[in-house]
C-alpha cells in the first residue's frame, strides 16, 4: 500500500512522537525552553517598561485587577486553542502509528 506523502517526514519515514512534539534522543530539552520562555517574558516586561513605566506595578487595584482579569480569560482562550492542536496532533500520530505500526 503507497504512502500518503503527507503521512511521510523529508526522509520518507513516518513520524514519530519525537517528530511531532520536537524531542531528540526521546528527551524534550525542557531547560532550554525554560530559558527561552523565560527571555521572551522579560523581553516582554521590558517593552512594558520602556512603553508604560512602572505603572503596572503602582496601578490602585480595581483598575489593575480588571485589566488582569482580561488577560486571564485572554490565556484561557489561547491554552483551548493550543490543547486543542496538541489534541488534533495527538489524535493524528495514533492513526499513523496504527496505519504504519
Amino acid at each position: 500500500m503507497d504512502r500518503d506523502p503527507k503521512d511521510t517526514i523529508p526522509d520518507g519515514r513516518p513520524p514519530s512522537c519525537s517528530d511531532v512534539y520536537g524531542e531528540r534522543d526521546g528527551v524534550i530539552d525542557w531547560r532550554s525552553l525554560d530559558q527561552e520562555f523565560n527571555q521572551c517574558r522579560s523581553s516582554r516586561l521590558a517593552m512594558g517598561e520602556h512603553e508604560y513605566g512602572d505603572r503596572g506595578f503602582r496601578r490602585c487595584a480595581p483598575e489593575g485587577l480588571a485589566e488582569a482579569e482580561e488577560e486571564i480569560i485572554d490565556l484561557a482562550n489561547y491554552c483551548l486553542m493550543v490543547w486543542t492542536r496538541i489534541r488534533t496532533l495527538r489524535n493524528r500520530l495514533r492513526e499513523l502509528e496504527a496505519r504504519h505500526g
